[in-house]
């Protein structure tokens, strides 16, 4: 992408951002570095399956941990056998994964900054993430995060988890925003879909690996490289538009508009 293209893009997730009245977050890969073992956990969630009679023929080590859930429940529910001790013993174990890969994790660049530069512009700030909630309260414990938020919703909050729309509408009704008043931010395009199905704008960010165009095919109009692009364009953004009444900080931190 040439660097009068990367600018209007820029600035353009910059304009979305300022037009609107919250931000909703995923953490894992966005906030946060990703660094559960997803192998290992859907090869745990496997062995469990398959130990409560569900056959491996229908289980791929290569799909999502909850897609490997939702087969092997049904499965088991299909056949009128017992399910909710099996998807309890399944829980446990995910969340032995997500703890493990919480106390391993780290911030990611400029993730409180962006957070603190949002809250004193007056944004509705919100969590949604497919970590259990015991998780994610020790995460936010862990680096502080806790006064940046105005609502949260993990994955044991909601009766249906992202994809599903019900997800963020959880979020949007403990913000009390309409879906058309906030922008979605996160790294996978799971968050991208379920942004768009619950009627938000959502915006991706490429730092867990994914690929541009992996948003793009979802019909995702603004990705970025991580959350520290957006608070450099959005300091830049305010420095020039409000300098007398900004009460965020303004650091040194460069345009990547004009130095990319």
């Amino acid at each position: 992408m040439n660097d009068v293209l990367k600018a209007e893009r820029l600035r353009g997730v910059v304009h979305l951002i300022i037009s609107r009245r919250a931000v909703v977050f995923d953490c894992d890969g966005t906030l946060v570095k990703l660094t559960i073992d997803p192998v290992s956990t859907r090869k745990a969630v496997m062995d469990i399956l398959e130990k409560h009679g569900v056959p491996s023929r229908i289980l791929s080590i290569n799909d999502p941990i909850l897609l490997t859930i939702k087969k092997g429940i049904g499965y088991l529910r299909l056949r009128g056998e017992p399910s909710a001790t099996v998807l309890s013993e399944v829980d446990r174990v995910v969340e032995v994964f997500e703890m493990k890969a919480a106390r391993e994790t780290s911030l990611l660049p400029g993730a409180v900054e962006l957070l603190s530069c949002l809250r004193r512009l007056g944004f509705k700030l919100g969590l949604f993430t497919l970590n259990k909630r015991s998780v994610m309260e020790y995460i936010l414990e862990r680096f502080n995060l806790n006064g940046f938020f105005d609502a949260m919703a993990a994955r044991d909050d909601v009766p249906a988890p992202k994809p599903d729309k019900r997800h963020l509408e959880e979020v949007f009704l403990k913000l009390s925003v309409k879906p058309r008043d906030v922008v979605v931010v996160g790294d996978h395009p799971v968050d991208a879909l379920c942004a768009l199905s619950a009627g938000a704008t959502p915006i991706g960010v490429l730092s867990s690996g994914r690929q541009r165009e992996d948003f793009e095919k979802c019909g995702v109009q603004y990705v970025v490289k991580s959350v520290a692009e957006i608070l450099a364009e959005l300091k830049c953004y305010l420095a020039l538009s409000r300098p007398h009444r900004l009460r965020v900080n303004i650091s040194e931190t460069p345009c990547l508009a004009d130095h990319s």
